[in-house]
């Protein structure tokens, strides 16, 4: 992408992202479905809008390493996040006798109507801190490249709402960047911190604790990379540890002052993308 777009995109997203943070809580929802629909009217060689074939298929192929084995396993999985639904309308061609669903707080552009999506997939317009399925729906949720996106006052009730879904003992996985390699979104380059849509960052420690305030219990974590463990050939996704451990590594890497040894060192010790899985409590 040329420079002036990539500035252009950034003045854009700096823009929306502060209507996003000074939104008032009952207004939210209304909010963000109309900045993401001026994202992508303005910023119309966004990525969501110009992904290739081969670049949907890549990110299919992700999400079933990092969330395959509890998919398989589950009967009834609910996406959050879900956009164009790619993921769940492959998951109908290998899980015909699955009930899935997905969620999205703004409709995508690239999913033009539900009932193009396979018979057992159903979609939602829905904000992920107020789910629209009764408690005890699912074996299993999930959501990726998403958390980030969420106002931070937010993310306490969609942790809750995962918890009121999922059956007894089901599972929560979920993937987020790490605010220490950050910034991950566009702001890159133009500023220390995320200042786009990725409104806030988050940490392991951070994220840990709101899991087990709000209705968790077990908490793994990767401890190979997804891409290292493909190449290794390890059994998806990966070797998983209790998340503590992730914590101890994470404090160390934070005190770096130089941005770029942070980067770097986090990214060979794992710690550029949060991977977390997280078990219900039982209630």
């Amino acid at each position: 992408m040329k420079m002036d777009r990539i500035q252009e995109a950034y003045r854009i997203e700096r823009d929306l992202a502060h209507r996003l943070r000074s939104a008032p809580k009952e207004f939210r929802t209304q909010t963000v479905r109309a900045v993401y629909a001026d994202l992508y009217r303005r910023v119309h060689w966004h990525p969501d809008l110009t992904r290739s074939l081969e670049e949907r298929r890549r990110r299919v192929a992700e999400l079933r390493f990092a969330y395959g084995r509890w998919i398989s396993s589950a009967g009834s999985v609910l996406e959050i996040g879900a956009g164009s639904c790619d993921f769940l309308a492959e998951l109908a061609l290998d899980y015909p006798g699955k009930r899935l669903a997905g969620i999205d707080v703004a409709r995508d552009p690239l999913l033009s109507a539900a009932s193009s999506l396979p018979a057992n997939v159903q979609f939602t317009q829905a904000a992920a801190s107020a789910i629209p399925y009764r408690n005890g729906s699912f074996d299993f949720v999930f959501c990726s490249q998403v958390l980030e996106h969420f106002h931070p006052d937010d993310v306490p009730d969609h942790m809750a709402e995962v918890a009121r879904v999922l059956r007894s003992d089901g599972w929560f996985g979920f993937d987020t960047p790490n605010r220490i390699t950050g910034p991950h979104d566009i702001s890159r380059g133009f500023t220390p911190e995320a200042t786009g849509l990725h409104l806030k960052e988050w940490t392991f420690e951070e994220l840990l604790v709101l899991l087990l305030e709000n209705g968790f219990r077990t908490v793994l974590a990767r401890s190979v990379p997804g891409r290292a463990a493909r190449w290794l050939r390890l059994p998806a996704p990966g070797p998983l540890v209790d998340a503590r451990r992730k914590i101890a590594i994470e404090r160390r890497v934070a005190r770096i002052q130089h941005v770029g040894r942070r980067r770097l060192l986090g990214r060979l010790l794992g710690l550029n993308g949060i991977y977390l899985y997280a078990q219900r409590s039982n209630r």
